[in-house]
């Protein structure tokens, strides 16, 4: 089983779904329908309501470090229960269980802190940090797995062209004595979206993005950039400094490829299926076929670039979308 890492990388509100349960703000413009709304939906605070720390540079630094505590401090929590009860349990169904339970309390202790923290300093409730539960949110999800998912395929195709990507290592049928498959599902699939997918994103593409919202690009660069940082102490593998440097444009790739789309989308968990594919798709092709990505700096940049490239066509996409959108009104007013 994997244990709980620090690069991880509830009560909710359940809100019935219609169209303006993904809407993000955007830059204030006369005639947009979409001027005073937030990332999901919900009013912006009136001016006398303002957060209680300002989001200046230093009140992003201070919000960017009650997020890395926050994280780090659940996964240590976590770690506890390891120690508490790891030598009592013997089977390897209820270490999958027990591994799950430290999953789980990563996860309720993230969103029990951003609840606090966006009632409290932002002044605004769970919801308005991504924590809303719709038949379209899921379907997001759908496609940020599906997204993460033919990266992969593009990863597994380049081996063909003579860049050795994956390393061949023994499958889960080759294993003696492996534990059930169910119970290796079950922890592969935790890790993916309970431990790390879901919190993080929570913390990140939700409540960091979200408090910015009404600046897109800061949004963008600043949730990419710092994400990204936090991997810095990362363990992939890697054995020299340049190697933990390279490992950054991992979650750089699929930071940026999960922010552009929360961009266009308008909603946190096509982050979250960008995320938690990343993981579950990897360790599902480890499982079942045995190649595992390598740990060099070569495939740290080829991966992370594979992230990279649909990340800037989603961008460009999307800026064009806009001048046109933009332009429009204008030809029209000149054609009358």
């Amino acid at each position: 089983m994997t244990a709980v890492r620090p690069d991880g990388d509830a009560g909710s509100s359940i809100e019935r779904e219609n169209d303006s349960n993904v809407e993000l703000m955007e830059p204030v413009r006369a005639g947009d329908a979409h001027d005073h709304e937030t990332l999901h939906g919900h009013e912006s605070p009136p001016v006398g309501n303002e957060p209680r720390i300002p989001l200046n540079w230093w009140g992003l630094a201070i919000r960017f470090v009650v997020a890395v505590v926050t994280l780090t401090g659940m996964n240590l929590l976590a770690s506890g229960i390891s120690l508490l009860f790891g030598d009592s349990v013997s089977s390897e169904s209820a270490v999958a269980v027990l591994s799950l339970l430290q999953y789980v309390v990563v996860l309720a202790g993230v969103v029990a802190v951003v609840a606090f923290w966006m009632r409290a300093v932002e002044r605004r409730r769970l919801a308005d940090a991504g924590w809303v539960f719709s038949l379209r949110g899921l379907g997001w999800l759908a496609v940020g797995l599906g997204a993460s998912l033919a990266v992969y395929g593009v990863l597994l195709a380049v081996p063909a062209v003579g860049i050795p990507l994956f390393e061949s290592g023994p499958t889960y049928f080759d294993i003696a004595n492996a534990p059930p498959l169910w119970a290796v599902l079950l922890d592969t699939v935790g890790l993916a979206f309970v431990l790390q997918g879901i919190p993080e994103e929570l913390l990140w593409r939700g409540w960091l993005f979200g408090i910015v919202r009404d600046r897109p690009w800061l949004a963008f660069w600043w949730t990419t950039l710092s994400f990204a940082s936090i991997h810095l102490i990362s363990q992939g593998g890697q054995q020299h400094w340049y190697d933990r440097l390279s490992y950054l444009a991992i979650p750089l790739g699929f930071g940026a490829l999960a922010g552009a789309l929360v961009l266009v989308t308008r909603s946190m968990w096509v982050a979250v299926g960008i995320h938690a594919g990343f993981h579950l798709w990897g360790s599902t092709i480890e499982l079942f076929t045995g190649q595992e990505l390598g740990s060099s700096s070569e495939v740290n940049l080829v991966v992370g670039t594979a992230f990279l490239i649909p990340a800037a066509v989603v961008l460009l996409c999307r800026s064009r979308t806009r001048r046109r959108r933009d332009v429009a009104p204008s030809g029209a007013g000149n054609g009358a």
